[in-house]
């Protein structure tokens, strides 16, 4: 539930214990996006510490560049579909 609490303050006005509160239930609610989010970041940390040596050099660039933006782009895909949960529908007029 603690990868949701950053996004959730961005996202929502609510207290901090209500975050916290609402966050562990999202991460059940939303099980499969929660699992993708922990395996989209874990995957890139396996790839990034059981690396080639004779390529670690790209890599760090790579990283540092694109790598860490790229993560969190894709986590806020898997973030935005778990918080259709949390969100009510908007009608096509409604701001």
């Amino acid at each position: 539930g603690f990868q949701y609490i950053f996004p959730m303050q961005a996202k929502f006005d609510m207290k901090s214990g209500e975050i916290l509160k609402k966050a562990w239930m999202i991460s059940v609610l939303a099980l499969p996006w929660t699992l993708a989010s922990i395996v989209c970041t874990g995957v890139a940390i396996y790839v990034s510490f059981f690396m080639n040596i004779e390529v670690i050099g790209s890599a760090v660039y790579i990283w540092l560049v694109a790598g860490f933006g790229l993560i969190a782009y894709i986590n806020n895909l898997f973030f935005e579909k778990a918080f259709e949960k949390l969100m009510p529908v908007k009608n096509e007029g409604e701001e």
